[in-house]
């Protein structure tokens, strides 16, 4: 679990770096065309851009959420990998909302991967949505418990 979540860490705040040393807000580099490129956005508020003034609230829901993880993953050692995957975006996303401005446990979140069709976002927010996908597979499969009999 720690090995992944530090592999997503460093993949997402690495990612954040580049595009923050080599764009201007709102700039994109196409790689396909107008469905995929990469375009430097900040982002206040929660999924979406949702509540963009609630910036202080999403800190404590990041900070509470990792903890989640955490004591989670401890208790269900069925999928490290899965759980590595939500600690490590949750963390990723944090560090920008404790370093990044406006202020400490305010700060926009970087997103820079753009499809046409849906809102920029990063490697952490993709992580955890593999992860909780992964983590809900999981507990939907099962493997080992037998359908009960009727």
């Amino acid at each position: 679990m720690l090995v992944t979540a530090a592999v997503v860490i460093a993949a997402d705040q690495l990612s954040k770096a580049w595009v923050v040393a080599n764009l201007d807000p709102g700039e994109r580099i196409a790689i396909l065309g107008d469905v995929f490129g990469i375009r430097l956005t900040t982002n206040p508020g929660g999924a979406f851009g949702l509540f963009p003034g609630a910036t202080l609230f999403f800190f404590a829901a990041s900070l509470a959420i990792v903890v989640v993880v955490v004591v989670w993953a401890l208790r269900d050692l069925q999928n490290p990998g899965a759980f590595g995957m939500v600690l490590g975006g949750g963390i990723g996303n944090l560090i920008d909302r404790l370093v990044r401005p406006p202020a400490p446990m305010r700060g926009r979140v970087i997103d820079f991967l753009d499809l046409s069709f849906w809102p920029t976002f990063n490697i952490a927010d993709s992580a955890i949505v593999l992860g909780v996908i992964v983590l809900f597979a999981a507990a939907v499969v099962q493997p080992g418990k037998e359908e009960p009999s009727k």
